[in-house]
């Protein structure tokens, strides 16, 4: 049984098995559904902004798969990746308010690098800063990029909370952090099929990630010097919640490891998929350290609370959206995901906690 908008066609969600007849009371807020077994069912229909759809103004042809999405610092703006291009949105309207084009790009990854710019990497050709106002009208507006880095592999990273950036070359297997204090970047590396990157809390630190690499590795920033190796496994995609506690996840596990007071990690938490899934590599931390989103082959977000260790609830966007990346809002109130069509779908925690209640 699906729910659809009838001025605009959009699907707004799945709801019961259903196989014959259903009825809307005269209000709306009820719904009668009998099935063949004589059986009458009546659900409760209640408006929610706890769970929205965003969906862009063009459609695709074919259902491709998009893999990255960053909201603006003040958590105001959500960026996502599209078909040869990028879209900016507002979260409040879940209206899209600039779309950049980027002609012949692949893999590509975008950050919000402050308030007033965006940071978009194309895996063939380099990393891009792009201009955008506070207040987008025109959706094809034109504007000048700033090139940062050209040439084959540099990807952005991640935004850190003072406002640095790391950049990430899979190919050379070297992260670069750009801070007003090292405009130029300091290079952290070399670490073989490097993929990923994690702060630690209090900047002093980088974790590096691998895609068919074997370990996570742990650097000091100022002196590049390498402060450890956790033996976590192929495809270890690296987070960093709080100052003595890393998060690797791979297909097949999540795991936790613990830093003691003599500088030695250890594995502590396992998370295993649901049977016949697998972890995507692309989880999320809120900001705040309090929650994990581990997102599933099987278009399902597991989250987590870290502090325990226990599943507090599982997501599940529509059917045919094709889950591919999570991300926490910076002020930890939204999880948003993207997947195909360019669709993104995002969760308001704190209204769905309300409404759970």
């Amino acid at each position: 049984l699906r729910f659809w908008a009838p001025v605009s066609g959009r699907l707004l969600f799945n709801g019961p098995a259903c196989h014959d007849w259903q009825r809307f009371s005269t209000d709306g807020s009820r719904l009668g559904v009998a099935n063949y077994d004589g059986a009458v069912e009546v659900y409760r229909v209640a408006a929610s902004k706890a769970v929205r759809m965003l969906a862009p103004k063009t459609r695709e042809n074919a259902p491709l798969l998009y893999r990255w999405l960053d909201f603006s610092p003040d958590s105001r703006r959500l960026v996502s990746t599209g078909a040869e291009c990028v879209r900016v949105w507002d979260v409040a309207s879940g209206v899209e308010s600039a779309r950049f084009s980027l002609p012949g790009a692949d893999a590509v990854t975008c950050l919000f690098a402050d308030d007033s710019a965006l940071l978009i990497a194309d895996g063939s050709s380099g990393v891009t800063r792009w201009p955008i106002l506070a207040d987008e009208t025109d959706a094809n507006r034109k504007t000048i990029p700033e090139t940062w880095r050209t040439g084959e592999g540099w990807q952005a990273g991640l935004r850190a909370r003072d406002g640095c950036v790391v950049l990430v070359n899979s190919t050379l297997g070297v992260a670069e952090i750009i801070s007003p204090e090292y405009p130029v970047g300091r290079r952290i590396g070399p670490h073989p099929a490097l993929h990923s990157v994690a702060l630690s809390p209090d900047g002093k630190r980088l974790a590096t990630g691998t895609w068919q690499g074997k370990d996570i590795k742990i650097w000091d920033i100022v002196s590049g010097r390498l402060l450890a190796t956790l033996p976590a496994g192929e495809n270890a995609f690296v987070l960093w919640p709080s100052a003595n506690a890393i998060v690797s996840v791979q297909m097949t596990q999540a795991g936790q490891w613990l830093e003691d007071t003599n500088g030695q990690w250890r594995r502590d938490r396992v998370w295993q998929p649901d049977p016949g899934q697998t972890f995507w590599e692309h989880a999320s931390i809120s900001p705040d350290g309090r929650w994990l989103a581990l997102p599933q082959s099987g278009d399902r977000i597991r989250v987590l609370e870290m502090a325990t260790g226990t599943e507090l609830i599982t997501l599940e966007p529509p059917k045919a959206f094709g889950l591919g990346f999570v991300r926490f809002s910076p002020d930890s109130r939204f999880l948003a995901a993207c997947g195909s069509r360019e669709q993104v779908a995002i969760w308001d925690l704190p209204d769905l906690r309300h409404e759970l209640a």
